[in-house]
């Protein structure tokens, strides 16, 4: 696994990218990005100032296509523009690669891991007078303690979050049953649907007793375990009306929080100092040449940096696919037959999924998938109602027929993507997990440099 192995880009993509950058985003995104990719330059090694914006992204992304690095050049900048959709659809269907990193986490975790023990190895034991090793890498991790610690601290948080989110995405999976179904009558046995929700509630009260996660966030966790507290009790009512209320608030709950917790872990795995702790194993390569475990542990941090941000990119993608559906859903309701005049709020609901999952879906699935059934129902209907308001009968008489083709459709298409979404939570899931497992590895090695490092340092010269 290499920096070979990313996205590459043509100058006709280059572009169309520059142009996407300068009416998306400000000079401070790009040098920010410039800070945070693996390459070498920023915004002195190329041309700056004086030039037009356009010119500007077209001389950074120029410039770091020269590196190979345009794909993790490209991700930084679209982390800044993320909450605008054009944009990043745009970008991502320029390069699908961003969401497609083929790097193996498992492989590269064990070769971060090495990397670790065999730095941890290195430092003198300053509890021991006279105790020998290398005082170099002894400077070198010092100087990194603070990143070491936030990026523990900051991959615990996204651990505790990302166990919350799992809980209320397997809420809406397996309890859909119930919260896709409209009629009462046609519900399961409620208790397990309050199985799902007790869950829930479990992962927020134990995230709640961190002391990494922010405040606000801790808060709105507070907030959404109340709610699911009174539905889970309301759930053993035989009232229906205080039943279709716990259900109810149960699906506003998911359509709230998921979207919250999933910018809240968005935020963290973008923050995570992957460059720094990078730097640190290259440092500590060349203050001890024949470790040359080092330097693949170097860049296994880089690669597994843009694995997670892959996953990251396409979890987010897929939830506002989800926040699309849920609104669909309101209007598509229990299957009765829609008015035509709906047509202009569904597509405003589609048009961003329309652009969304073409991103995601596989090559091979799109004119096979239900996406491809809804697009093409879609479309015939459209062209009826267009024909009907130029006074076509025929069109008119069959639009009634296309638009029941469309709410079945619809269907599928739901169920379809909350699966693939659930697999991107999977994939997401086993990075984050990965990760996690160096977390006391990272611990301990921050613990062998003591806050006053710098008065115990003596230099090697």
């Amino acid at each position: 696994m290499t920096w070979d192995e990313l996205a590459t880009a043509t100058p006709a993509q280059i572009d169309r990218l520059s142009k996407d950058i300068a009416k998306h985003c400000r000079e401070a995104d790009l040098d920010a990005a410039f800070s945070r990719y693996p390459g070498a330059h920023n915004r002195t090694t190329v041309v700056w100032n004086g030039v037009s914006d356009e010119t500007r992204a077209r001389n950074c992304l120029a410039a770091v296509a020269n590196e190979n690095f345009i794909q993790p050049y490209l991700s930084r900048v679209l982390e800044t523009g993320w909450s605008q959709e054009k944009f990043r659809s745009g970008v991502i269907a320029q390069m699908r690669g961003i969401l497609r990193v083929p790097f193996d986490p498992a492989a590269l975790v064990e070769r971060m891991g090495k990397g670790i023990a065999i730095v941890d190895d290195s430092l003198p034991d300053w509890r021991v007078s006279g105790a020998v090793g290398n005082s170099e890498i002894f400077r070198i991790v010092g100087e990194r303690r603070e990143e070491i610690d936030r990026f523990t601290k900051g991959l615990l948080a996204c651990e505790q979050l990302k166990l919350v989110h799992d809980s209320l995405h397997t809420l809406q999976v397996f309890g859909s049953g119930w919260l896709e179904e409209p009629d009462p009558a046609d519900w399961p046995p409620a208790e397990t649907l309050a199985v799902y929700a007790g869950r829930c509630r479990v992962s927020m009260d134990a995230a709640r007793a961190s002391t990494v996660i922010e405040p606000a966030i801790l808060e709105e966790l507070a907030k959404s375990s109340r709610v699911i507290e009174r539905a889970q009790a309301d759930l053993a009512s035989a009232d229906r009306t205080v039943l279709t209320s716990a259900v109810a608030s149960l699906r506003a709950e998911l359509i709230v929080r998921q979207p919250l917790i999933d910018q809240a872990m968005f935020a963290l795995c973008s923050a995570l100092p992957f460059k720094e702790l990078g730097e640190l194993f290259a440092e500590a390569a060349r203050a001890s040449p024949d470790q040359f475990e080092l330097e693949t542990a170097a860049m296994s941090t880089g690669l597994l940096c843009e694995k997670l941000r892959s996953c990251m990119m396409a979890h987010g993608l897929w939830q506002s696919v989800d926040e699309k559906m849920y609104a669909l859903e309101e209007m598509f309701g229990d299957g009765d037959m829609l008015s035509l005049d709906d047509i202009a709020g569904i597509d405003k609901q589609w048009e961003p999924c329309n652009r969304m999952l073409p991103l995601l879906l596989p090559d091979a699935q799109e004119s096979s998938s239900s996406f491809g059934v809804f697009k093409a129902a879609y479309f015939f209907l459209f062209m009826a109602v267009d024909k009907a308001s130029n006074g076509d009968h025929v069109a008119a008489a069959e639009a009634p027929r296309l638009l029941s083709d469309l709410s079945k459709a619809f269907l599928q298409l739901r169920r379809a993507t909350r699966r693939s979404f659930f697999d991107a939570d999977k994939e997401l899931k086993g990075v984050i997990e990965r990760l996690a497992t160096l977390s006391p590895a990272m611990t301990s090695l921050r613990n062998r440099i003591p806050m006053i490092w710098r008065s115990m340092y003596v230099s090697p010269v």
